[in-house]
């Protein structure tokens, strides 16, 4: 669907679809060896949110991980130390990051995310793993002297029709109540265009 809407926008857009799992360490092998061109940019723009049954249960992924870890910033990591060396001069290393950061520390003494948390949390922990990667990545791009950059953009709350839907349990007990919320929602909420901006322009 993206590849078609690229298309339909950009005539004579060159634009491929690979498959990747990020939860699976085999498929992220498997997409760095089925790309072969020189990349301009590589922006580790997917993952998985705190939605549904993920607020009640740890998850892993195949490979063993905690789920958000192992998918959001794991993940990402491999492909882009896969992808990395056909970054051409001058390229640029996009995470993504969140405001969940900052009550979300990285505990390194429980990677596997073992200890009972909130899944929001377990975001957020992820999130931050992420940030660190770009820190570190742009930390010795730089002392290498080398003109890449690798950074961390902000997408805000940006939901669409795809937005995986919340778990009733979680959704606001009464009329006031949701109506409060929806209130919030149109000042604090936007569309995934909108949410793609900063990254884009990072």
């Amino acid at each position: 669907a993206a590849a078609r809407a690229i298309r339909a926008r950009v005539p004579g857009a060159d634009a491929e679809v690979v498959a990747l799992d990020l939860a699976s360490l085999r498929s992220v092998d498997a997409c760095v060896a089925g790309l072969h061109e020189d990349l301009d940019a590589i922006v580790a723009n997917a993952g998985v949110t705190p939605a549904g049954g993920r607020a009640r249960h740890r998850r892993t992924t195949v490979d063993g991980f905690e789920e958000m870890m192992g998918t959001n910033a794991l993940g990402h990591f491999a492909l882009v130390a896969g992808l990395a060396p056909r970054l051409r001069a001058g390229g640029r290393v996009v995470m993504l990051g969140s405001l969940a950061h900052r009550f979300s520390p990285l505990d390194l003494g429980d990677l596997a995310g073992e200890r009972r948390m909130p899944a929001l949390v377990r975001y957020g922990r992820s999130k931050t793993a992420c940030m660190m990667i770009a820190a570190e990545l742009d930390r010795r791009w730089r002392a290498a002297g080398s003109d890449r950059l690798a950074l961390s953009a902000h997408p805000g709350y940006a939901v669409d029709a795809l937005t995986p839907p919340q778990d009733p349990a979680d959704r606001p007990r009464g009329i006031a109540a949701r109506r409060r919320v929806a209130g919030a929602g149109r000042v604090l909420v936007q569309g995934k265009d909108a949410g793609a901006w900063p990254i884009v322009h990072a």
